[in-house]
């Protein structure tokens, strides 16, 4: 196996657990705080930027840009998947500080279809894969937020 394999097998896992953490934290305790709620979400945009600008350093370092790709093709579509994840966590981030109502699931579900169909299109990488699980996690969070407002 390839050192950048290896790399790619423990961002993957780390998206895995990402997505499975909110879960958990918010199962455990029905009444969670919004202080909680804001900590979860800021932590899901941080380790999101920070998987993101991996994936990206991994991709244009090792120059591992698919052949069937233009680079400037392949440029335009990854950076729209990933303004994408980061632009919903950021959605959910601000709908959370404002304590306002949750994000409404035809918008999430829409975001979270664009946002596979981007995957697809350009090819499951680390930082791909990671941002679908960010994506699930977001819908987890925003689950539970719309429970306890009801």
């Amino acid at each position: 196996m390839l050192q950048s394999d290896v790399w790619a097998s423990v961002f993957l896992r780390l998206g895995l657990l990402l997505s499975a953490g909110p879960a958990l934290l918010l199962t455990v305790r029905s009444e969670v705080s919004s202080r909680v709620h804001r900590i979860v979400g800021y932590s899901l945009f941080v380790a999101s930027v920070v998987l993101g600008v991996h994936g990206w350093i991994s991709l244009w370092g090792d120059w591992k840009l698919p052949v069937s790709w233009p680079t400037a093709s392949f440029f335009v579509v990854s950076a729209a998947v990933q303004l994408l994840a980061w632009g919903l966590i950021g959605l959910l981030l601000s709908r959370l500080h404002r304590a306002k109502p949750a994000i409404p699931d035809r918008t999430v579900f829409g975001f979270l279809l664009a946002l596979v169909f981007g995957n697809l299109l350009y090819g499951f990488t680390p930082a791909a894969v990671a941002g679908v699980h960010f994506v699930l996690a977001i819908l987890i969070v925003n689950l539970f937020r719309q429970f306890k407002l009801s």
